[in-house]
C-alpha cells in the first residue's frame, strides 16, 4: 500500500472543513501508513474506504496530542460531514472534553443523541447477513467459489485481491451490485452510537467490507508488527464460508554471548 502510494480524493470533504485547523487531511496511502505506524492503531484498514471516497481521515492536534479522526459524509445539507471514529496512540479514545475540542477545531457541532442504536450482537451478524444476500447474486451469475485474500504487516495492507471461479465466466464484480446493510458509527452525547442503514454496493466492495468486519470480530491483529495473512473462502454452491488467518512471528536465537571482567579481560 505505501509502496503503491495511492492518492485519495478528498474534494468532497475539504470544502466543509475550516480553512485552517490544527492538523491536516491524509491524502495518500503512504501518509496513511505513516499515521498508523507511530500511533499503533489500525487506521490502515480504512484504505479501501478512502479509495472509494466513503470516508476521509484527518490528523488533528489537541493539547499537543495527535488524534486520528474519521470523517464521514451525510445526506444532511446543513451538516454534510460528521465525525466517526477518534483514536490516538494504542487506540485510546478521547474524553468528552477532547471530543468537543476536536469538533470545535474542525468547525463541527456536537451531534444530538440518536433515538436508536445497533446492539453488538446485531453488528456481529451483519457480515453474515451480507453473505446470505450475496449467495443468490453469485449463483445467478454461475459463480461457484470465491476467495478473498488478505495480507498485512507494520500497519499496512490488508485486502489483496478477490478471485471468482470458474475463471472463464464473464463476471464483473465492480459493476454487479448488491443491496445490504452497513453499520454507521458516530459519537453522540459523549457515547459511541452505531446505527444500521441500507446501502447498495458493488459485489467487490461488499465482499471487502464483510471480510473486514469478519476479521475485526475475530480480534486477531493482522496489521501490526509482522502481521498476518489468509483468506476467506466462500463455497457458493455449498453455502459455506471458511476464514483462515495466519500470523507471522519473528523469532531470534543468541549466536554469541561473552562476559568478561573489564579490568583484566578475563572471561567470566
Amino acid at each position: 500500500m505505501s509502496e503503491e502510494n495511492v492518492t485519495y480524493d478528498v474534494s468532497a470533504y475539504e470544502p466543509h472543513l475550516l480553512d485552517e485547523f490544527p492538523g491536516y487531511l491524509i491524502r495518500t496511502s503512504r501518509r496513511l501508513g505513516m499515521e498508523g505506524l507511530p500511533q499503533r492503531h489500525g487506521v490502515a484498514s480504512y484504505h479501501n474506504q478512502l479509495r472509494w471516497g466513503d470516508c476521509a481521515i484527518a490528523a488533528v492536534f489537541v493539547n499537543h496530542i495527535r488524534w486520528t479522526v474519521q470523517l464521514i459524509k451525510t445526506d444532511d445539507v446543513e451538516r454534510p460531514l460528521r465525525i466517526g471514529q477518534i483514536k490516538t496512540r494504542l487506540n485510546e479514545a478521547p474524553s468528552t472534553e477532547v471530543r468537543k475540542a476536536i469538533h470545535d477545531a474542525l468547525g463541527f457541532e456536537l451531534p444530538t443523541p440518536h433515538p436508536s442504536s445497533v446492539s453488538e450482537d446485531l453488528e456481529r451478524s451483519l457480515y453474515m447477513d451480507t453473505l446470505r444476500r450475496l449467495l443468490p447474486v453469485l449463483r445467478q451469475h454461475r459463480i461457484e467459489h470465491v476467495d478473498v485474500y488478505f495480507d498485512g504487516s507494520g500497519d499496512d495492507g490488508f485486502i489483496e485481491w478477490i478471485e471468482y471461479r470458474p475463471r472463464e465466466l464473464e463476471f464483473d464484480a465492480d459493476i454487479t451490485t448488491l443491496q445490504h446493510f452497513r453499520i454507521s458509527s458516530q459519537f453522540e452525547d459523549g457515547k459511541g452510537v452505531k446505527t444500521r442503514e441500507l446501502t447498495t454496493s458493488a459485489v467487490s466492495k461488499a465482499l471487502i467490507q464483510l471480510t473486514d468486519a469478519y476479521l475485526e470480530e475475530t480480534g486477531v491483529n493482522g496489521y501490526d508488527n509482522d502481521g498476518g495473512f489468509g483468506q476467506l473462502e466462500i463455497d457458493v454452491a455449498g453455502g459455506e464460508g471458511t476464514l483462515t488467518i495466519d500470523c507471522r512471528y519473528t523469532h531470534s536465537n543468541p549466536e554469541f554471548v561473552s562476559q568478561q571482567e573489564i579490568e583484566t579481560g578475563e572471561e567470566l
